[in-house]
């Protein structure tokens, strides 16, 4: 658009240009403005002096527009007028052209004009994008005079360092005020050490004064600068992802402690970096959370974990963990103690401590754990074992080092005081462990257990009222098993479960067996584990077993121990409803030796109390023992329910049972377990008198 208000001047400027650009000639400064936007140029030819608004004017009006703010506009002016070309470029012209014009020339002069001002736009463009860019990554930069301590920093960088806009730059005291007060001498300290003499680029991470934002520095000298140029980024999310990888991998969701993982990489790299031998493994394995787990859950589990972890935490004087997470890899190796769960039911600790303070450390651990866990409404004794193992048996190896401590943790139970320290003995001990219980799967499933009998007596005339089955295992090869050696092993495995099942089977068929013509049936009992409690199916699968046998649900008896049912009080409410219902008798075993089941025993379905042979052992000998028999007598009379007393080895003991209401015997005075086919015989009509029917009590005590 060519702008003047001298027709021959603008035919001149047509003349010249036509053949390369398309011209719009406007007559007045007005004109140009009303038009402007209509016609959009890429560049404007105005002249000076024009007839009401002149020039500068109009080039003023087009700067304050939004589409005329960089577009080329170039001044016609008398070639001496030298205040006119000054007074153009002050209100924004980007060149002149003097009068006369020059039309060899004009052209080429307007086309570089062009060219220029594309570039400026594909540069502003550039630049734009850039800063786009930079705010989508929260990138920015900056430069830093070292001699002067000055930062100038572009407007990302000064955003993402919370600075105010500040022309002249900013002092070493206003960047380091926006730092972290924890890390900001750490800044300063790599700040000022930038050397022109040691130029490799440098990186370092700090934290904003607020604590929840994480700046990324990288600076590297720039000669053309002559001082040092920087890149900072907000990594913040990066950060707290790289957190959220770190806590899900190496620590434990419910008590925020390092989990296994962290604790055998952690313990490889002091075992890489030496001093092996001053390092020791502890391992705490609490069986009260497995029982807890099965009974109640995870949602009961996890608050009493938390409270054991804070129990041993405060116990060993460790703070919990804050934010940022530390990796294995960036744990300090001058920790003296790390504490981690490294599954449901165990803690490991790491300790630098000699050898005979470990041991004192144990009892700590053994004395912090002392209080029960308080559970749906109980008080849950706390059994805990702990598994010691030296960094000097273990070769240098993290994995061989845990599984020394696992190992003693393992057999700790058979010890008085519940702490093992491991020795290699206990690798065969645990390798044979193993054998064991295969051998114990493929018995189950080959039908290598069998039931014998013990009789149930009535004391006061001898005569037999029913038996309890006790399961055997006859081992092809070595013969009769103890069931000590393998029910302790099946209830750790959870064989218990198939193991239980296969003693229904057998006494089912069993039962099937007494009830041949010329035989007196009694009613036999079995314990059931506390695992199958659990099951919601057991009755069903009960009443299934009995009705394909012909049997009568009265047949059977099922013996529950004390702390099976207290571990399981509202979990297990409704199996043993719908067994009593189906008609089968419920025998609360060793009963007096759990927790405080007396409140409870009004809410099950119990039969029969079977008093623990612990209170019969001293019968005659203790008066506080009979004391508490007596209790138990007349709890079970004022309850309805019968009571039976088992382990009964002498006459006295019989006899004063007897004496005190308790007509109701087993144990060795009358007989040990029986193989089946010689408890057959007892039931024979045929067959003489039992031996024990001479040791019955007189009927006077009976009565």
């Amino acid at each position: 658009m060519a702008v003047d208000d001298d027709p021959i001047t603008t035919l001149i400027i047509e003349d010249s240009l036509a053949h390369r650009f398309h011209v719009d000639i406007v007559s007045s400064g007005e004109q140009a403005l009303q038009i402007f936007e209509q016609l959009s140029p890429d560049l404007i030819l105005l002249d000076v002096l024009m007839q009401g608004m002149d020039g500068f004017e109009v080039c003023t009006a087009l700067r304050s527009h939004s589409k005329g703010q960089t577009l080329p506009v170039v001044m016609l002016t008398s070639q001496d007028d030298i205040d006119s070309i000054e007074h153009a470029y002050e209100v924004g012209a980007t060149d002149f052209i003097a009068k006369p014009i020059n039309t060899a020339l004009i052209a080429h002069r307007l086309c570089y004009l062009l060219r220029a001002h594309a570039t400026l736009k594909a540069l502003g463009r550039q630049e734009r994008q850039l800063a786009a860019a930079q705010r989508i990554a929260k990138l920015g930069h900056w430069e830093f005079d070292p001699a002067q301590g000055r930062f100038q920093c572009a407007e990302a960088a000064r955003e993402l360092l919370n600075l105010p806009h500040q022309p002249q730059g900013f002092s070493l005291h206003q960047v380091l005020a926006q730092v972290h007060p924890r890390e900001r001498a750490q800044v300063e300290q790599r700040l000022l050490s930038l050397d022109l003499a040691q130029r490799p680029p440098v990186q370092f991470e700090h934290r904003l004064c607020s604590g929840t934002r994480v700046l990324r520095q990288n600076v590297e000298y720039s000669s053309e600068v002559g001082g040092w140029l920087g890149t900072v980024q907000d990594v913040t999310t990066m950060h707290r992802s790289a957190q959220r990888i770190i806590k899900l991998a190496y620590y434990d969701q419910v008590t925020g402690l390092p989990n296994r993982d962290f604790f055998l990489e952690y313990l490889q790299r002091r075992l890489d970096q030496g001093g092996g031998a001053e390092i020791c493994v502890l391992v705490v394995e609490i069986d009260a959370l497995k029982r807890v787990g099965i009974g109640w859950g995870q949602a009961v589990t996890e608050p009493l974990v938390r409270d054991l972890s804070r129990r041993l935490m405060a116990d060993m004087d460790i703070v919990a963990l804050e934010a940022p997470l530390p990796s294995p890899q960036a744990w300090s190796l001058e920790q003296p103690q790390l504490l981690a769960r490294i599954s449901d039911a165990a803690f490991a600790l790491l300790s630098t401590a000699h050898s005979q303070a470990c041991h004192r450390l144990t009892q700590r651990l053994l004395t912090a754990l002392s209080q029960p866990l308080a559970v749906a409404g109980i008080d849950l004794p706390i059994t805990a074992k702990v598994g010691l193992s030296d960094a000097l048996d273990c070769d240098e190896d993290a994995n061989i080092l845990l599984h020394h401590a696992l190992a003693a943790a393992a057999t700790a139970c058979l010890i008085a005081d519940k702490v093992q320290t491991y020795h290699r003995d206990l690798d065969n001990g645990e390798r044979s462990r193993l054998t064991l219980e295969a051998r114990l799967r493929r018995a189950i499933n080959q039908q290598e257990l069998e039931l014998w009998y013990q009789p149930k007596i009535d004391g006061c005339n001898g005569k037999l009222i029913g038996a309890e089955g006790l399961v055997r295992w006859r081992d092809p090869n070595e013969g009769l098993i103890p069931p000590g050696h393998f029910i302790p092993l099946a209830e750790e495995t959870g064989l218990i479960v198939p193991l239980t099942n296969r003693v229904l089977d057998l006494v089912c068929a069993d039962l099937r067996l007494m009830h041949a013509p010329g035989l007196s049936p009694v009613k036999i009992s079995v314990n059931i584990s506390a695992a199958q409690l659990d099951d919601e199916r057991l009755p069903e699968g009960i009443a299934q077993r009995l009705s394909s046998a012909g049997l009568s649900p009265q047949d059977l008896e099922l013996e529950i121990t004390e702390r099976a049912l207290m571990a399981r009080l509202d979990s297990v409410l409704g199996t043993l409803t719908a067994l009593h219902t189906l008609g089968i008798r419920l025998s609360l075993d060793d009963f007096g030796t759990g927790y405080s089941s007396l409140g409870y025993l009004g809410r099950f379905p119990i039969d029969e109390l079977k008093i623990d042979q612990s209170f019969v052992r001293d019968l005659g000998t203790d008066a506080a023992g009979e004391t508490v028999v007596r209790a138990i007598v007349a709890l079970a009379r004022g309850l309805g329910l019968y009571v039976i007393a088992e382990g009964i080895e002498t006459l006295e003991q019989a006899t004063w049972l007897c004496n005190n209401g308790c007509e109701r015997h087993q144990g060795y005075l009358y007989s040990r377990p029986l193989e089946r086919d010689a408890f057959l015989q007892l039931l024979d009509k045929r067959a003489p008198p039992p031996p024990w029917s001479a040791l019955r009590c007189p009927s006077a005590l009976c009565n």
